[in-house]
């Protein structure tokens, strides 16, 4: 069957796709080289950016001291208005889920970067004055209990009878099922167990639903850029500091009412929505994966990172790609995206003939979700940009933290603006995929080292820069101590990006930018230990419950407590508040 959407078309199921994606293949990519010319040439007037937070809706029920989701979605997003000024509001993977985005772009000025954690606390008050007063819309990553109890369906108050009937309408339902009938088998995530002194669970747990990836919540932010050079440079540069960012913001150690031996979700979201058939293991990453390959002009083609195996598949295309003007590394780049096969295509009364080469094309390109994404101009958005988005960081309790965490990613963005070429984080793709496996691991972002390009054999100091040694074979391991607030002693030195940024607005935003210190302080005392991620406070938050029997399940009554503890926290870090904002801290 197929489902309406507001468009009056109809989505295609995966029966329907598989027999003409071939032929579709080749029309996206002769539709590319078609738009190339114009597309590659596209200048943004403002490098501006916005964030996107995924939310779930939550219940408490105090006299029973439980909490779950509440399917509320439709109903919420049906009472705001689509222009409503504190952003916009949109649904997504499941119905307890609400994304929000600011209604305006943010801007490169102290003035802009202090109206986000407004903006933030202004969107979620928009939700919460909508729902009864039991009922809050937090930001969490995974609910402790999803898999434990399904989640409430509000039109008849009763618990959903399959776990499907909480996905959202339209391309969301569609997704589900063309991931598993193209991959041929049903979801199958993999997740290790902590082991407690008297946990008897096994080392391993499964979880055999979706939900459990695309069903959790992120904090991502897309930055548009002037050029295409310049989203290219991004785009690199991203790539390495994505699995940095994910060891500082991790969120997700409970999955289905037990503590597991990981920090971070986004091994399992790509788990989840791995619709690759057996074959392709391999041949071709998930889609939900590190970015694939380097951008930059100025790369070798045999340092972008896909494997030679893969480049021998993509050359038809590749050869393609060049001789209607693009250059090699994003030839390559278009052509892997390309190699992967439409999940959702709506057409005019759901029939094949009525699909387009621009749909199929802007289908590939909205379900290949990398770590870090390069997002192509809409040809008829002449104002647009190229965009580069940041993925992979997990949503936080407050919005001071949120902000905090989004604010720092783009002074980060000014500073290798600012700074150039003197400062290249480029290193082998493979080592990054390494750091974003040891980003999952328990407290890695006090315990665990990661590959980085830091040695410093330039001072800051001398107002030229840094210069780093990252195309060597002898890459250093740092912790994101030193990555973050900076490394003096030994052999290698750097910086540090915290002290680099502070230099910056010292040097480029003046005295104003003071009022930025608190959430710098964030990031600081979060990489130094002092203060902890949302995964640490939980699992302590648990450890220290009286219900705990140190087996590594959470009762109801303890998720029901440290979910009210974790409203606490945020409504003291509001802006609103008349203590200080702060975070979770120890």
């Amino acid at each position: 069957m197929c489902a309406k959407t507001e468009e009056e078309k109809l989505f295609l199921p995966w029966a329907d796709i598989e027999p003409h994606v071939a032929r579709w293949h080749r029309e996206g990519i002769e539709y590319l080289s078609k738009i190339w010319p114009s597309l590659s040439e596209r200048k943004a007037a403002n490098d501006t950016w916005g964030d996107e937070v995924e939310s779930q809706l939550v219940r408490f029920d105090k006299d029973s001291h439980e909490v779950h989701l509440v399917l509320e979605q439709k109903e919420v997003l049906s009472c705001i208005d689509s222009n409503a000024p504190e952003g916009t509001f949109d649904p997504e993977f499941a119905q307890y889920m609400v994304e929000t985005s600011p209604r305006e772009p943010y801007i490169s000025t102290v003035s802009s970067l202090l109206e986000v954690q407004g903006n933030l606390e202004a969107r979620r008050a928009k939700v919460n004055r909508l729902l009864p007063k039991n009922e809050k819309l937090m930001t969490l990553s995974v609910f402790p209990l999803l898999g434990i109890e399904s989640p409430i369906d509000t039109r008849n108050n009763q618990h959903v009878d399959s776990y499907d009937n909480a996905i959202s309408d339209g391309p969301y339902s569609f997704a589900k099922d063309n991931i598993e009938a193209r991959a041929k088998r049903g979801t199958s995530i993999e997740v290790p167990v902590y082991q407690d002194v008297c946990t008897t669970l096994p080392k391993m747990m499964e979880l055999k639903h979706i939900l459990y990836g695309p069903g959790a919540c992120g904090l991502q932010a897309t930055f548009q850029c002037k050029t295409l050079t310049e989203a290219r440079s991004l785009h690199d540069q991203f790539i390495v500091l994505g699995p940095i960012f994910l060891a500082l913001t991790a969120a997700t150690p409970i999955y289905q009412g037990v503590l597991v031996d990981t920090d971070a979700r986004w091994n399992q979201t790509a788990a989840a929505v791995d619709d690759r058939p057996e074959h392709e293991f391999g041949r071709l990453y998930p889609r939900w994966s590190t970015a694939p390959m380097y951008l930059s002009k100025q790369r070798d083609i045999g340092d972008s990172g896909l494997n030679s195996d893969l480049i021998n598949v993509l050359r038809q295309d590749t050869n393609f790609l060049e001789s209607h003007g693009m250059d090699s590394a994003m030839a390559q780049y278009f052509a892997y995206l390309h190699l992967h096969d439409p999940l959702y295509l709506n057409a005019t009364r759901g029939r094949h003939e009525h699909v387009t080469p621009e749909d199929v094309h802007r289908s590939i390109c909205e379900s290949v979700w990398s770590h870090v994404r390069l997002k192509v101009p809409e040809p008829n958005a002449a104002d647009q940009g190229w965009r580069v988005e940041f993925r992979p960081m997990e949503v936080q309790f407050t919005d001071f933290d949120n902000a905090a965490f989004l604010i720092f990613l783009d002074l980060v963005r000014q500073v290798l603006a600012w700074m150039g070429p003197k400062l290249d984080f480029y290193m082998p793709l493979e080592l990054v995929r390494e750091n974003m496996d040891r980003a999952h691991a328990r407290d890695a972002v006090v315990k665990q080292k990661f590959w980085f390009p830091g040695h410093v054999v330039q001072d800051t100091s001398s107002g030229e820069g840094v210069k780093l040694n990252n195309h060597g074979p002898d890459i250093p391991e740092w912790t994101v101590d030193e990555i973050i607030n900076g490394r003096t002693k030994g052999d290698a030195a750097f910086p540090g990006l915290l002290p680099l940024v502070e230099r910056y607005l010292k040097e480029k935003m003046g005295q104003d930018s003071e009022q930025l210190h608190p959430y710098l302080d964030l990031i600081r005392r979060r990489a130094n230990g002092q203060d902890v991620t949302p995964a640490h406070w939980m699992r302590s938050f648990v450890h220290c419950h009286p219900t705990y029997e140190r087996d590594s399940r959470i009762s109801q009554r303890a998720c029901y407590d440290m979910l009210q503890e974790a409203e606490r926290m945020r409504i003291h870090a509001s802006s609103g508040s008349n203590s200080s904002p702060g975070s979770i801290g120890n």
